[in-house]
């Protein structure tokens, strides 16, 4: 398939559960397309990016959300949360190795693979709270939260992150969250773990507590994000466990309904346990700045229950899907003994 051929095949086929099927050889064809680093340079995938990214922007515009939340999915880790009360953004980067620049004026630019600076500047005016979880430069993108920074939004990130921004002057922007405290910002609450990603070599599946940090680990927030009703879990890249935070987050009234799941699967085995019944939402895919391309996402459809017991969705760049509470009703019983909780 041709990437306009992927498009229109999207167009016709919205991320649905009645759609899986008809989606899984649209997205073989996408980790067809998509094989190395350098997939980014070929204009008529940049074509469609962007139109994919307008369409996105204007039914952002346009639309209205009165019960849940609608999750707006886009490059790799990169997710808009939309409630009635306003727009949360969560490790938003417009393209592979874009983060810590401004495209269009640095090296990247001849990659072209980023959002048009208008478009830019549409989902500045749109969000309210910018959410970041660490310093890598596919999770945080420098072009948006200049702009976001321009009109006044909230931005929150990580110390290192601040201390990183503070020579270009974006640093006073950026608030760091307060760690285990409950805080209102913008339309959404946030309780927050101060965790950490490795910075050198580590024995993959131990998730050791306690761990002792070294210089080169970076620093990386867990959030916990109340939303319309919702609360969603964002791990990031945190490799320590959090099982027993997560424990205590539950006794606080902070139950996880939607895992940010991690294409590539890491995701420490603590939080699985510590989270067996929520609703998986896949991100940090086709990073492009990765081997190969990145994590690939025709797999995911290997495991049709998932999707067949309305427990998964993957969303593709500007694809939107809504998380309410008939979605999750059968979850939040199963983790209640047979009853919704309140």
């Amino acid at each position: 398939m041709t990437w306009n051929e992927i498009d229109a095949a999207l167009e016709r086929h919205p991320a649905t559960f009645g759609n899986t099927q008809a989606r899984a050889p649209v997205f073989a064809a996408i980790d067809g397309q998509i094989t190395d680093r350098y997939t980014e340079h070929r204009p008529d995938l940049v074509a469609m990016y962007r139109r994919r990214i307008d369409r996105a922007l204007d039914r952002m515009e346009s639309g209205t959300v009165t019960g849940g939340v609608r999750l707006w999915k886009f490059y790799s880790c990169s997710v808009v949360l939309q409630s009635s009360d306003g727009f949360v953004a969560v490790d938003f980067c417009e393209g592979p190795a874009a983060g810590d620049e401004v495209p269009e004026r640095g090296e990247v630019a001849a990659l072209d693979f980023y959002w048009r600076p208008d478009q830019r500047a549409r989902l500045a005016d749109l969000v309210d709270v910018s959410l970041i979880t660490h310093a890598n430069r596919d999770h945080f993108d420098v072009g948006l939260s200049e702009m976001l920074a321009e009109r006044g939004k909230t931005i929150v990130a990580p110390q290192r992150l601040k201390d990183s921004w503070t020579p270009r002057g974006l640093g006073r922007h950026v608030s760091v969250p307060e760690y285990d405290t409950v805080q209102q910002v913008g339309p959404c609450e946030i309780l927050t773990y101060d965790g950490v990603q490795f910075g050198g070599p580590y024995e993959p599946g131990t998730w050791r507590t306690p761990y002792k940090r070294r210089e080169d680990d970076c620093p990386t927030v867990v959030y916990l994000i109340r939303m319309g009703g919702v609360v969603f879990l964002h791990c990031a890249e945190n490799y320590e466990r959090i099982d027993g935070w997560l424990a205590r987050c539950t006794e606080r009234g902070w139950e996880a309904d939607v895992l940010f799941q991690p294409g590539m699967g890491w995701c420490p085995a603590s939080v699985a346990a510590a989270c067996p019944h929520v609703f998986d939402f896949r991100v940090h895919d086709l990073e492009m700045t990765h081997t190969g391309g990145g994590s690939k996402i025709s797999v995911l459809f290997h495991d049709w229950d998932g999707f067949r017991r309305r427990r998964r969705m993957y969303c593709m760049w500007g694809e939107d899907f809504l998380v309410n509470r008939e979605l999750l009703a059968p979850l939040r019983c199963a983790r209640h003994g047979g009853r919704e909780a309140d």
